[in-house]
């Protein structure tokens, strides 16, 4: 199962070098100025496709086709307007791709068993095609970059769009929080501490392997059950307290206690590459006592009470009191990672915060209750509902910014497909045979 997902995942961004395993009978199928689309280029990706349960039919053959030589145009005119991408950018995708395919895999060994090539053939093997990605990327960011749309343009979009086409928005919520964080004592570390010197003891003495340990004691749901295995990462993937260490550890060396927002680790090298490292760790939390728990609770019904008698604000007390350094200088609202908003679907919510945000009223703020920081660390907070909007069909005024966001869209369909039919006619496209009778969403490609 787990090479099945390796697989699809190099398919989706590497149909060149799945062709070449599985040595499909190949011929040029398209030119676009000095740019080549094979058949091979054809199947892999509609097999692809297929495997993702897309169906099959001439149809998708026509669009990927289609989508290929849309492509092969963007890089022809990067040429021509000396668009480029350094090889150093090119290494640095390389790298970020390789080590997700590697994470999947299990491990370099794993990865290089399944395509019978060492982990900087397969890079190679990658090189073009990411780099024509990057091209591609640039030139479109050149063509759409500067568009903007007026509030005149987002009216206009607005009325024009037929009203069966109008998208359904989910329930959402908008809401802020103030955070406190139990104590942690000077003896709750030191156990900690002293765990992990035993954990170290027994690890290089040879009474307990580094790998079992993390699967018994490790807090880190990620990698506990792989023995804590990180796999190969690099320094930009980790947080600057552990990669500092990692980085200088020896080969089978165990690290000092690092701490860092997720807790406490300790770190065992196993293999060094580069600019990556293999390692393993444990993550331990300090155990917080009862009555630490029961005082930050205490604390945060202190609080409600003095915005409950109009002696502070929420946004203020948020600011004066709130241990939650993302949100407190905002009042305490929470801002959507997934889209920038302050709103958040049922599905983006928490199930702790989400059980009390559906009782309360508009303005309204809870009691001090148990959660989740985004690290997955125990804090205690009191929310209040800033507003909430049921599931509803987009309208202008609840839901300007998402009209605008499609709005937008369709005005960087319409500047590329002017673009598209423009540059046809300047550019050297031979389509073949085979694919000329294709519903072409672009009409040009066939009049030169």
């Amino acid at each position: 199962m787990k090479k099945l997902t390796v697989l699809i995942s190099i398919l989706i961004l590497t149909s060149n070098l799945f062709a070449q395993e599985k040595q499909l009978i190949d011929r040029v199928v398209a030119i676009v100025g000095s740019n080549m689309v094979t058949l091979s280029d054809i199947e892999a990706q509609y097999f692809q496709y297929q495997a993702q349960g897309a169906g099959g039919g001439e149809e998708l053959k026509c669009s990927i086709y289609e989508s290929m030589i849309l492509q092969k145009l963007l890089v022809s005119q990067a040429a021509i307007d000396s668009i480029e991408v350094l090889d150093k950018e090119v290494d640095i995708e390389l790298d970020g791709r390789l080590q997700n395919f590697i994470r999947q895999a299990g491990s370099v060994e794993e990865l290089e068993s399944y395509f019978n090539k060492s982990l900087e053939e397969i890079k190679e093997d990658f090189r073009a095609d990411v780099k024509e990605q990057l091209i591609t990327g640039r030139m479109q960011s050149s063509i759409l970059g500067d568009i903007t749309v007026t509030p005149a343009e987002v009216n206009q979009f607005y009325r024009e769009l037929p009203k069966d086409s109008l998208p359904l928005i989910d329930t959402e919520y908008e809401y802020a929080q103030i955070a406190r964080y139990p104590y942690i004592s000077k003896e709750a570390i030191k156990s900690v501490y002293d765990k992990f010197d035993d954990f170290k003891k027994r690890v290089e003495s040879g009474k307990s392997k580094f790998a079992t340990l993390a699967v018994m004691y490790s807090k880190d749901p990620g990698s506990a059950p792989n023995g804590g295995d990180l796999g190969f990462v690099s320094r930009m993937e980790l947080v600057p307290e552990f990669a500092a260490v990692a980085f200088n550890l020896e080969p089978n060396e165990i690290s000092k206690v690092v701490k860092s927002d997720f807790g406490y680790h300790l770190i065992q090298m196993i293999e060094k590459r580069g600019d990556q490292v293999h390692v393993r760790h444990i993550l331990l939390h300090p155990q917080i006592s009862y009555s630490d728990e029961k005082a930050a609770q205490s604390k945060l019904d202190s609080i409600t009470t003095i915005i409950r008698n109009d002696s502070l604000t929420f946004d203020k007390a948020a600011l004066y009191f709130s241990q939650d350094e993302d949100t407190k200088m905002n009042g305490g609202k929470l801002v959507n990672m997934y889209t920038g908003s302050s709103k958040f679907t049922v599905k983006e919510i928490s199930k702790d915060d989400l059980y009390y945000l559906k009782k309360l009223g508009i303005g309204e703020m809870s009691k001090a209750i148990e959660s989740k920081d985004k690290n997955g660390t125990k804090v205690y907070k009191i929310i209040r509902l800033i507003s909430k909007s049921d599931a509803h069909i987009a309208s202008l005024e609840a839901d300007y910014q998402r009209i605008q966001t499609l709005a937008l869209d369709e005005k960087k369909d319409k500047v590329l497909f002017e673009w598209v039919l423009e540059k046809q006619k300047t550019n050297y496209i031979k389509i073949d045979d085979e694919f000329k009778s294709c519903n072409f969403h672009y009409k040009g490609w066939l009049s030169n």
